[in-house]
């Protein structure tokens, strides 16, 4: 039996990752030129202009015509453009977009609770406070309901979880909004309410009410998601 071996442009991507983990590569620093690389990794410069094109694919390195390459800060661009497309090409998208952000906001809210300075709580309550005075305004309901689903994680001070909640932020959105136009199937003043009790745990420092909260808030959803899937003409209510 045999293996695929790996593209050469792969290890080469790994090794320069590893530069920049490193700290011999920091953000805004200019990349060696294609020919210093090849020399230094003992390859071609086709090989390294792939590598190069896989960082610059998943926002590590930018690439510009004419100009030096350069260390990026990190973000979750790719990851957004990602999860916009899995959640819109697949039959199941947005039932799984939901089952994902379930399994990884559960934890991010018990986090949060175990977390959360006085700093991070301020951003928490000041989207319910938003939410709980548009509670008849969709759209500034959408944009307090968006701003406390991104102030939970900034509380959570995970900064891997965090990047992967601002991934999804696209994904997030539209859920919420989608969600929130079914005004025959949802009832504002109760998911305020789960947002409450989201919000009370986390001021009180219980992770575990923190995070049965979170999954009551998600379950709640389950039966609205059924009647979408069965009626498809509610997808372009949004």
């Amino acid at each position: 039996m045999t293996t695929e071996r790996a593209p050469l442009s792969e290890g080469i991507s790994d090794r320069l990752i590893e530069m920049i983990a490193a700290g011999e590569l920091k953000v805004n620093d200019p990349l060696p030129s294609e020919a210093e690389l090849a020399a230094r990794f003992g390859v071609s410069k086709p090989v390294i202009r792939e590598a190069l094109k896989q960082l610059s694919l998943f926002g590590i390195v930018e690439i510009r015509q004419g100009r030096v390459a350069r260390v990026k800060p990190l973000d979750s661009s790719a990851l957004e453009g990602f999860f916009r497309l899995a959640v819109r090409s697949d039959s199941n998208g947005l039932r799984d977009a939901i089952d994902l952000r379930r399994a990884v906001e559960v934890e991010l809210a018990e986090l949060a609770a175990t977390r959360a300075t006085q700093q991070t709580q301020k951003p928490l309550e000041e989207a319910y406070r938003t939410m709980a005075r548009n509670v008849d305004s969709l759209d500034p309901w959408l944009e307090g309901d968006f701003a406390f689903h991104m102030a939970l994680a900034h509380a959570s001070e995970n900064a891997i979880m965090q990047h992967t909640i601002e991934g999804l932020s696209g994904v997030i959105r539209y859920t919420q909004r989608l969600l929130g136009v079914q005004t025959d199937l949802r009832d504002a003043r109760m998911t305020l309410k789960r947002h409450e009790a989201i919000l009370q745990a986390v001021l009180d420092r219980d992770p575990q009410a923190a995070g049965a909260a979170m999954r009551v808030h998600f379950d709640s959803f389950r039966p609205v998601l059924s009647v979408i899937s069965t009626d498809k003409s509610r997808l372009a209510r949004i």
